[in-house]
């Protein structure tokens, strides 16, 4: 079966990928981990403090650390010029601290500074959860240890496995039924890559097991996929993809349900508009923009009519999303494949109909034709009877 490995061999023939350590074990000390960490460039650093924000602020709403306190997570600073550094960091109590929280308020009207030692203190949170509270930051430290570890020894962002990895991605798109693919590991490495930070070693394992679900997916086709594109199409999807991943929150991946407002579910799902219908005002309103001269006018237009009953069903989002796409290719393959499925689909219907609407007019006319040579009293009921046959 075809799975396209062979075109990507054939875009990229002098490619390998990289080899990479299989396991991590080491917990670095102190001094390792302020001297790996102050050789990274600031980016680079900024990026890890925000994975470790993210890390964190997960796992305090994951396990819900503080429900029966006032406060919540904010943020979590490290201090790598302890004990030197000059304030530095102080729990609230006034000791100097290496490692401080910071939380906030539920009103988000008061923040507080703690150490990891003093939360039963000033919380009033258990000695049980200080300590989950306490195991879950030395299990998130533990990974950034791994990347800073694995930096010191040279290792960067594997850009060969990334490109297979939005290969993958491109030939999901083509699936009728697309592998639900981790979209937020495939977030994680994109942040990464922007700065060129090596990647955890079970993400690289995990990226490899995503590529062969597509690879199988494909094998086990029954009617193979006759094209899918050219390197350009791919191309242009690799840099799509990386750009919707660190900017947009919105993406191929998405499920039908929310391209719309919750309004516009419900007039969907009680028949008070068809698909067909939208789809056919969105194709209009794409197409009239054709008309003006700069992308501003397009953007203006554009965004004053979806404001209208019946765009106004589809999400503001999802609407900038898809004029984003049009003003960058018109309609052209890479358009519809950075679209969520089901609204792609529903976007070539409409744009089928509408290329066969004179075919169709066509039709209308000769029956009209066909009713006119009927008695006048004999019409209303021809037309009804056919109209009930067909519903049958």
């Amino acid at each position: 079966m075809q799975d396209y490995l062979e075109t990507y061999f054939q875009w990229y023939p002098d490619t390998k990928l990289e080899s990479y350590p299989t396991t991590f074990h080491q917990t670095l000390s102190q001094q390792q981990r302020s001297d790996y960490y102050l050789a990274l460039s600031p980016p680079k650093q900024k990026q890890l403090e925000l994975h470790r924000k993210y890390e964190l602020r997960s796992r305090f709403t994951t396990y819900d650390y503080l429900k029966d306190t006032d406060w919540q997570f904010d943020e979590y600073i490290v201090d790598y010029q302890y004990p030197n550094s000059s304030p530095g960091l102080h729990c609230k109590c006034g000791k100097k601290l290496k490692y401080q929280f910071v939380m906030v308020s539920k009103n988000h009207k008061e923040k507080m500074y703690l150490g990891l030692q003093h939360f039963s203190d000033h919380l009033g949170v258990s000695t049980k959860v200080a300590n989950e509270i306490k195991k879950g930051l030395s299990q998130v430290d533990f990974g950034i240890d791994e990347i800073l570890w694995l930096h010191h020894h040279n290792r960067r962002f594997p850009q060969e496995l990334w490109r297979r990895y939005c290969f993958a991605h491109y030939r999901n798109c083509f699936l009728r039924k697309p592998i639900a693919l981790n979209m937020q590991l495939a977030k994680r490495l994109a942040a990464f890559k922007q700065v060129d930070l090596p990647i955890y070693i079970v993400d690289f394992q995990s990226i490899l097991r995503e590529i062969k679900l597509v690879n199988q997916a494909f094998h086990q086709l029954a009617k193979p996929i006759k094209n899918i594109g050219t390197q350009e199409n791919f191309q242009y999807f690799m840099q799509d993809l990386n750009r919707d991943l660190l900017q947009n929150n919105f993406g191929y991946w998405l499920n039908d349900k929310q391209c719309y407002t919750l309004e516009g579910l419900r007039l969907l799902k009680t028949k008070r508009i068809s698909r067909q219908i939208l789809y056919q005002q969105l194709i209009e309103q794409f197409i009239k923009l054709n008309h003006y001269p700069t992308k501003k006018q397009k953007q203006e237009v554009f965004l004053q009519q979806v404001q209208q009953f019946p765009l106004n069903c589809f999400t503001p989002t999802c609407l900038n999303y898809c004029l984003e796409k049009y003003l960058q290719y018109g309609f052209k393959r890479n358009f519809f494949i950075s679209l969520p499925k089901n609204m792609r689909q529903n976007l070539l219907k409409g744009i089928k109909l509408q290329q066969n609407m004179p075919q169709v007019s066509q039709y209308v006319q000769n029956l009209a034709d066909q009713v006119a040579s009927i008695p006048k009293i004999y019409q209303r009921l021809v037309l009804e009877q056919l109209l009930e046959k067909f519903h049958d």
